[in-house]
């Protein structure tokens, strides 16, 4: 999926990708993709620059409450956060 195929204003929770490895994990609640061109063009810092790959899981609901959801998955099974997260929300 292209970013310019993803509704302007959908909300949900975005994963960047390097390879196979999940380097981060964000939400917004007002536009998934207006945060993924923010990350992918530099502006959020180089780590999520680098990323090549993305996928989008739309939540209207909780955005903010499912990426706490996967980051703590996450943390369970890699005793680490995804390396560009430097945080839980």
């Amino acid at each position: 999926m292209a970013i310019n195929q993803i509704d302007s204003t959908m909300s949900g929770v975005y994963f960047l990708y390097e390879g196979i490895e999940c380097t981060y994990i964000g939400s917004s609640k007002v536009s998934v993709q207006g945060r993924l061109r923010s990350h992918l063009s530099g502006a959020e810092g180089p780590c999520t620059a680098a990323a090549k790959q993305f996928s989008v899981e739309p939540n209207s609901y909780d955005p903010e409450g499912l990426e706490m959801a996967y980051l703590a998955e996450f943390y369970e099974e890699h005793n680490r956060l995804p390396k560009c997260n430097d945080r839980m929300i």
